[in-house]
């Protein structure tokens, strides 16, 4: 494998940004970095053509998609409207499946950076803390436009979807069909599952129900029989459960009814994301729709002001989005 601008800047004691400047000409350099840049240039027998065509427009016409996992299908619908947005403006969109890790995130960033990205978009809260955390990361990221579908740190831009209140309408609707014995399954362990899991809990207790606690457990149909199994005596304490994804949610009522109970008549059941789980699962399951759709187009518009303006915006929370619950069988009674 050829050498990388990554391999440039780190062998000239620079950062990247500098490097790209090198190739650019237009601004100013001290002649002492030039030469280590070019030094290091020639070591590798680095030839950055279309890297140095792109900076002479001012413009790869490229865009990254991050992701840390290709499963997440509440994930690749917002991923979706950001390719088609970006798509009709002829940018090449890539997407990068990461993991969670710091390591395994800037391998993906030094290799987006190497293709001459113009900005990235990173989908999930996840992220968040990885930029919070990671002071490699940050400094990747510190010479392009990002922006964070569901997530916001220092140095980035942030859109929002208001899930704690999300949650907190979900519990008052238990309330208001009568259920007052709420469990809660968490299969996640994010930002955005953390505040979902407060939603919940200042729900109940703002509500007075009866009854509420909060189980985690692996968030998969395995995961969520092994729990229902390990604790069959204390289903019987709830007459509804809330899952903090839809998959999650299914799984549920599908390991239900092997144990004997009926929905909604048993036990009413609420997901999150309102994806394609809730509407093809028999009962149809009602969910807080977190707004995939809009959150893309929030991203990709915000990302594309930002290019076409050619200027650093006050980085900050850009957009909130308040999710809306989608009433269906599961919680029909």
């Amino acid at each position: 494998m050829g050498a990388t601008i990554t391999d440039i800047a780190r062998e000239a004691g620079v950062s990247i940004a500098t490097v790209s400047r090198v190739m650019n000409g237009k601004v100013r350099v001290s002649d002492e970095t030039k030469q280590r840049v070019r030094a290091a240039m020639e070591k590798f027998n680095y030839s950055p053509s279309m890297i140095a065509r792109g900076l002479k427009n001012k413009s790869m016409k490229n865009i990254a998609l991050v992701v840390s996992s290709l499963k997440n299908m509440h994930h690749m619908r917002i991923a979706f409207e950001i390719d088609s947005h970006f798509s009709k403006l002829d940018y090449d969109v890539v997407m990068y499946e990461t993991g969670i890790s710091a390591e395994s995130v800037s391998r993906s960033i030094n290799r987006m950076l190497d293709k001459g990205v113009d900005g990235a978009v990173f989908i999930g809260s996840a992220f968040q803390v990885l930029l919070e955390e990671s002071e490699e990361i940050r400094r990747l990221l510190s010479t392009i436009p990002v922006v964070i579908a569901n997530g916001w740190t220092e140095g980035a831009y942030g859109i929002l979807v208001d899930e704690y209140n999300g949650m907190k309408a979900a519990v008052r609707h238990l309330m208001d069909i009568g259920r007052r014995r709420i469990l809660y399954l968490q299969g996640t362990e994010t930002i955005s599952a953390q505040n979902k899991v407060k939603g919940f809990l200042d729900g109940c207790d703002e509500l007075s129900i009866d009854k509420h606690s909060v189980m985690r457990c692996e968030n998969s149909t395995s995961g969520v029989r092994k729990c229902f199994n390990d604790n069959s005596g204390l289903l019987k304490n709830y007459d509804a459960i809330i899952c903090d994804e839809d998959n999650l949610a299914s799984a549920a009522i599908k390991i239900l009814a092997e144990l004997g109970y009926s929905v909604p008549g048993d036990k009413a059941i609420i997901g999150v994301n309102n994806s394609e789980y809730a509407e093809l699962a028999s009962p149809g399951i009602t969910s807080i729709d977190n707004l995939a759709r809009q959150q893309g187009i929030s991203c990709a518009s915000i990302l594309e002001d930002i290019l076409s303006k050619k200027e650093v915006l006050a980085k900050k929370v850009l957009d909130t989005l308040t999710p809306e619950l989608v009433i269906r069988e599961s919680t029909m009674v």
